[in-house]
């Protein structure tokens, strides 16, 4: 009879798990929003987030509000904060966004409209 060492490697969202939470409505906190082609304005009307870090990450769920195609639900950056791509609403109220990460992207940037209805809800979640 021997002793059996049994390791277990615990991977965030293995396939078929639970999206992992990334951010909340508290990363929300710069004045302003950020364009799907990553210029940013300052705007009081909404908020945006700094980079968030979505490496080892396929997809995104993104609930946010856009309230107009020029804000930007998920812009991507690469590992040196460059702009890889944006993304466009296709519809402009709060919702989840399901959103593919492209690839060489380990950075996200999103805003959202400054409502405190649409502002409690928002979050980002991770999908490996």
């Amino acid at each position: 009879n021997s002793d059996i060492t049994v390791t277990y490697t615990y991977t965030a969202n293995a396939a078929g798990g639970e999206p992992v939470v990334l951010a909340t409505k508290d990363a929300y906190s710069i004045t302003g929003f950020i364009r799907p082609a990553g210029t940013t304005s300052d705007n009081d009307t909404y908020r945006m987030t700094d980079y968030i870090n979505i490496a080892g990450y396929s997809q995104l769920i993104v609930h946010t509000d856009p309230r107009t195609a020029s804000v930007s639900p998920a812009v991507f950056f690469n590992a040196s904060k460059e702009y890889i791509s944006g993304y466009t609403a296709e519809t402009i109220e709060e919702q989840d966004f399901t959103i593919e990460i492209p690839e060489g992207a380990v950075y996200v940037r999103s805003s959202t409209v400054n409502a405190n209805t649409s502002l409690k809800n928002c979050s980002i979640k991770g999908i490996v």
